[in-house]
């Protein structure tokens, strides 16, 4: 059974040919055809690609020459900034300007393919990142390609349909916690006082992690009522953290 929608292929001869269901005419069923292909696979792919235009046909897609930074900054202004919560709004930004510029912002919009983006995640799989931030960045990835297609018309097919995290990693690929410590020497820690000194925002915070051992949540969670000036003690007993995946 045929079914419309669906490319199927057949052998004439030597060659093979491609076919597919057209809408119907007057109740009378219409086909597309194409033959002369020296391989199934090679009648498959060229079926597919005539079924896909002859799907978007009255579609006027707006080929973009953009890059996927520029796309990005557009996506984020057009649709997140307008629908989503400030938290996902924020979470989104720090993605964008960590890793998705970083990485894939100078490709063109229009050449951004599957592989393009399997090879990203794979990426930042290898860096140890976390699975919440992988699957974030995966979901932004899906949202903001998704919206070139369906609503921007900026690309005629979506290069993140199907897209999937990497396997889970496996302690071995990425090290331990321990061996992925940055210990700071004496004199990077004079150049970043340097660069941050006394009266600097960020001094105060700088000094607590460094002589007290503090993370950086730990500092920024510091309120008045931890500080005991009298006996000269700091209670650690709160953190901030930043919410986990991409926010509500």
């Amino acid at each position: 059974m045929i079914f419309m929608g669906k490319v199927s292929t057949r052998k004439r001869g030597k060659t093979w040919q491609y076919y597919f269901q057209l809408a119907s005419v007057n109740e009378t069923r219409k086909w597309k055809t194409g033959s002369g292909y020296r391989t199934k696979a090679e009648a498959q792919a060229a079926g597919t690609k005539a079924l896909a235009e002859y799907n978007s046909t009255g579609i006027a897609f707006k080929v973009s020459e953009q890059s996927v930074a520029d796309y990005f900054d557009y996506w984020m202004e057009h649709y997140v900034e307008q629908e989503l919560a400030e938290t996902t709004v924020n979470t989104y930004k720090k993605r964008i300007r960590l890793y998705i510029k970083p990485y894939i912002g100078s490709y063109k919009l229009k050449n951004v393919q599957g592989e393009t983006l399997r090879n990203f995640l794979a990426k930042l799989h290898r860096t140890g990142m976390s699975r919440n931030t992988l699957t974030c960045i995966k979901g932004m990835l899906t949202s903001a390609f998704g919206y070139a297609t369906v609503q921007a018309k900026f690309i005629s097919v979506d290069p993140s349909y199907k897209l999937t995290l990497p396997n889970k990693r496996k302690d071995s690929e990425v090290g331990t916690r321990k061996e992925n410590h940055i210990f700071v020497e004496e004199d990077m820690w004079n150049a970043i006082i340097e660069r941050f000194p006394e009266g600097h925002p960020s001094h105060l915070a700088l000094m607590l992690g460094y002589y007290c051992g503090l993370r950086l949540g730990e500092v920024y969670g510091l309120t008045w009522d931890c500080v005991d000036f009298e006996n000269k003690t700091i209670t650690i007993n709160k953190q901030m953290q930043e919410p986990s995946g991409c926010g509500k």
